[in-house]
């Protein structure tokens, strides 16, 4: 500490490194003071001073380290919000299952009043501004695995950013919901179907869509409003298995606290987001961590949540590995139909084992892990419905995406569509002229 701060009781200043937005952070410390460094996501560090301190920082996941001799070093994760204050305490003293509890809620509380950070494009170089082009609209549902059906537009929030829209989506179904986009090209159009979060059971989700509309072609694809579930999303996608694993530590549930305690966060968790508690799940099975024994309690709060078809992929995939292809097969039979999948990933393994499971050389398993004949006959159905949407599929887009004008009969171009509002469709936010474009 500086001497002559200590000498005259004042406070000295915190070091920030880097650029900063309008998020503050107050760091205390029990006991004070202590030497306190703050690392970024990617541990460069970007903030240090002396407990208590405030200092300012970009909106983000930060980690918070002091030092005290003699113990180890005081380590808590935080999250900054644009144009609001934050507060840590890091202690010795072992956090109580009341700390836990508020700490979970506090982190939901500020995901959801506040609005989704502004989109971050790469820089010119590497992502160009691009010519906008007009598009339309329309939100659909599967009923089941044969059958669409429209739902009312979803509210939203436009901008654009270098020619590609911006749609800050608020979806207050407890299900799937797929958005179509739809460019018009001469007297047919293109479509895209992009899957939206689902919301939770108290609280409406929200998402960020970014739809890049050229004269060319339409791309769109999504961006959760959990800013480490989509950071680590985007690891993932790009084999980065254990930067994905440090990041939904964020997300998923803390290792302190009994085993009730961790059970009612995730259960919190899961109940608020479905979306961001399902990226920690997933990075488990990329990191080979998920096992039957270790993910009893995801499968059992999987029963509260059968209209998303993520987590019966999941459990049957962790059964499959372990070469108990029956629990596999009574997973997968549990979809509901029309339940797709949200994550695109979910897509990929579900085929890949259903066509596992039906060509696995039955004699090689034993009698008590195969699946029963009735099971077998309904997979092989479930594998001719699936394959429909198989050739379609965007396997880089994060959520589920493939083209068509029909949700249960995907096509790559469409020939003369009605884009009016009596089929359902709205007019898209109205593209800025070029002039005026950030």
């Amino acid at each position: 500490m500086n001497e002559a701060a200590v000498q005259t009781g004042e406070q000295p200043q915190a070091v920030s490194v880097g650029g900063s937005r309008q998020g503050s952070l107050i760091i205390k410390t029990n006991p004070s003071p202590l030497a306190v460094v703050v690392y970024d996501h990617k541990m460069n560090t970007v903030a240090r001073g002396v407990s208590p301190f405030q200092t300012s920082l970009a909106p983000g996941i930060y980690v918070v380290t002091a030092t005290l001799a003699g113990y180890p070093d005081i380590t808590k994760l935080v999250w900054v919000i644009a144009d609001s204050e934050r507060s840590v305490e890091l202690t010795t003293a072992e956090p109580t299952k009341i700390d836990n509890a508020t700490s979970t809620v506090s982190a939901l509380w500020d995901k959801y009043v506040n609005h989704l950070e502004p989109l971050q494009l790469p820089p010119p170089e590497v992502q160009l501004t691009i010519d906008p082009q007009p598009f339309f609209l329309r939100y659909c549902i599967l009923k089941d695995w044969t059958t669409a059906e429209s739902v009312n537009s979803l509210r939203y929030d436009a901008k654009f950013l270098r020619g590609r829209a911006i749609l800050e989506i608020v979806n207050p179904q407890r299900r799937v919901v797929f958005v179509q986009v739809a460019c018009a090209r001469g007297d047919s159009a293109e479509i895209i179907n992009v899957a939206i979060p689902p919301a939770g059971v108290a609280r409406a989700s929200r998402c960020q869509l970014v739809i890049a509309a050229t004269a060319e072609s339409v791309d769109a694809y999504i961006r959760l409003s959990t800013n480490a579930a989509n950071a680590a999303l985007q690891y993932m996608a790009r084999g980065y298995v254990e930067e994905a694993k440090q990041m939904v530590s964020s997300v998923g549930t803390p290792a302190s606290g009994g085993l009730l305690t961790r059970f009612i966060q995730r259960m919190v968790v899961r109940f608020d987001d479905p979306a961001a508690a399902l990226v920690p799940r997933y990075v488990a099975l990329r990191a080979r961590e998920a096992t039957l024994l270790n993910t009893v309690g995801e499968s059992i709060l999987d029963v509260f949540h059968d209209h998303i078809g993520d987590g019966p992929i999941i459990e049957a995939e962790i059964a499959a590995r372990e070469g108990m292809f029956g629990i596999a097969a009574t997973h997968l039979l549990r979809l509901r139909d029309g339940a797709m999948p949200l994550f695109t990933e979910g897509f990929s393994l579900m085929l890949h084992r259903l066509n596992e499971v039906i060509n696995c050389d039955m004699k090689a398993i034993p009698p008590e892990r195969q699946p029963t004949q009735e099971q077998y006959t309904e997979l092989k159905k479930l594998w001719s419905i699936l394959t429909r949407w198989a050739p379609y599929v965007n396997l880089n887009s994060p959520t589920l995406t493939f083209p068509g004008l029909d949700l249960a009969a995907p096509k790559t171009r469409e020939g003369e569509i009605s884009l009016t509002s009596a089929q359902g469709w709205i007019e898209g936010p109205k593209v800025p002229s070029p002039g005026l474009q950030p």
